[in-house]
Parts: structure tokens; C-alpha cells; sequence
């Protein structure tokens, strides 16, 4: 779609292309996704679909599950997958935003079977573990943003019906497989993004304080001075300890925790 088209549609108050059906014409907005033209991408495509889909509701069930195993596949969210630097991670960074948007929807009105919700799970965490392109903001192109926008899909698993404390876990571990392939310290406040998915285990009751601790303490960092792992993983749990201060469900006392669990990857107090 060209950017005067995707204007019109805003202008238009979010009103489907003439004689396209919904399904034609969510698939010919998610077509910019793969723009480096940030305001075709974003401003315009991305917030087309968001709104077509939370606020007008637009798809039926079976429609967003097509749409869903699309974008789980080889030629969108895996798309090029472990290549760096270059405009393929667009594409994989805003359908992982889809992604998002499809749960938010189930999670509302459920249509995925535990099979498919599974499905899911697994491919955002096979994703986690592979890519390699974490870049923020990319001069000239707009945001990248693969950490956060992957972690929104992965906060909105944690939400699912379907989520029990395997599938925390799998979201856990995709969480630290991005911080284990960071090159460079978070800088555009991903591990706050990250944190949201954690604290929602936690304030859904799903997994206790003290089992998310244990998680953590299983994560090995190799001892090579300063690096962008250690550091992220610490901004992360910092993150974390803020969101979940002085929740009414979370036991207060045992925040402490964070802070010896904090102390742990302190390159600092270990030298």
C-alpha cells in the first residue's frame, strides 16, 4: 500500500479501503511492515492494524488464526532470522507487534486451543533465541525495537488462560536468551518492557516471588568483566524489583531478595 492510501484511511476515520474486505485489507497494511520508511511502517501501518483490530474489532477467529500462523512463519517473524544490521529485522520486529495485537484479542474473546497457544510459545521462544538484531532506534529508519516489541508478545502470553508455570518459564527463558545474544546495553528501555512480562507472572499469581528468584539465580554469565549481558540482566531485575514495589499482592518483605539477587551479577563486588 502507498502512504497516500494508508493516510486516507486515517482520515477517513479508519474505514476499509473501497470494495476490500477486512482480511484483504489487513493484509495489505501488514505488506509496509517490512518498510524501512518509518512512517509507513509505524505511524501509519502499525497504527492502522491496531486500531482495526482492538478498536474495531475487525476479523473473525478464524481469520486472525490464519493471519496468526503467517506471521509465526519462515516469511515474517522468522524471517532472515540471525542476520544483523540490515532492514530485515522491520519485518520480523512489527509482526512480533502483530503477534501481540492477535493475543490481546484471544485474550479477550479466547478462540486458540492450548495447542495452538503452545504453538505460539514455542516459536516466540525459538525466535528469542536467535535473533541477533537488537538495535533500538535506527537513524533514518525508525524504530527496530526487536527486544521490546518481541516482549510485548511475550507479556501477552503470560496473560493467556492457557499459561501455567511451563509456559512462565519458556517466556522467562526467551527473556534471558535476548539478553544472552545482546551486543550492547539496552539504551531504549527494553528491559522495563522485558520486566512488564515477569511482573505479570507474578501479579496474576501464576508463579510465586520466590520461584522467579531461583530462575534468575539459574543464569549463568560468563566472568568476562564488563558486558552488555551482565549489565542488561541487572538492569532487568532492577526494572522488575521497581515494577513489583509496594504491589498488594506481592509480599513485601521478601523484596530483598532482589537485592542480593542483584548483588550476584554485580561485576563490582565480584572483583
Amino acid at each position: 500500500m502507498t502512504k497516500n492510501e494508508l493516510e486516507n484511511i486515517v482520515e477517513n476515520d479508519y474505514a476499509l479501503p473501497e470494495d476490500l474486505s477486512e482480511m484483504e485489507s489487513v493484509r495489505r497494511v501488514l505488506s509496509v511492515f517490512s518498510s524501512s520508511d518509518p512512517e509507513l511502517r509505524d505511524k501509519l501501518g502499525y497504527r492502522i492494524v491496531y486500531n482495526w483490530l482492538l478498536n474495531k474489532m475487525f476479523l473473525t477467529s478464524k481469520e486472525l488464526m490464519i493471519l496468526l500462523d503467517e506471521s509465526l512463519s519462515e516469511s515474517k517473524l522468522l524471517h532472515k532470522l540471525g542476520e544483523n544490521e540490515d532492514d530485515s529485522v522491520f519485518l520480523r520486529s512489527f509482526t512480533s507487534l502483530f503477534i501481540a495485537l492477535v493475543l490481546i484479542r484471544d485474550n479477550k474473546n479466547p478462540f486458540l486451543t492450548y495447542d495452538q497457544f503452545s504453538n505460539v510459545v514455542n516459536t516466540l521462544k525459538y525466535y528469542c533465541q536467535n535473533e541477533m538484531d537488537q538495535r533500538g532506534y535506527v537513524e533514518g529508519k525508525g524504530w527496530a525495537h526487536s527486544a521490546a516489541h518481541i516482549a510485548d508478545a511475550l507479556d501477552e502470553c503470560v496473560r493467556s488462560k492457557h499459561a501455567t508455570e511451563d509456559e512462565c518459564l519458556d517466556v522467562f527463558h526467551s527473556i534471558i536468551a535476548l539478553i544472552l545474544n545482546s551486543e550492547h546495553v539496552y539504551n531504549t528501555e527494553e528491559d522495563e518492557r522485558m520486566a512488564i512480562a515477569i511482573a505479570a507472572m507474578l501479579e496474576l499469581e501464576k508463579v510465586s516471588l520466590e520461584l522467579v528468584i531461583q530462575w534468575f539465580q539459574n543464569v549463568k554469565i560468563q566472568d568476562n568483566g564488563f558486558d552488555s549481558k551482565r549489565t542488561n540482566l541487572k538492569h532487568l531485575i532492577r526494572s522488575l524489583y521497581f515494577r513489583l514495589l509496594n504491589k498488594d499482592n506481592i509480599n513485601q518483605e521478601k523484596m530483598y531478595l532482589f537485592v542480593e539477587l542483584e548483588k550476584k551479577f554485580n561485576y563490582y563486588l565480584k572483583y
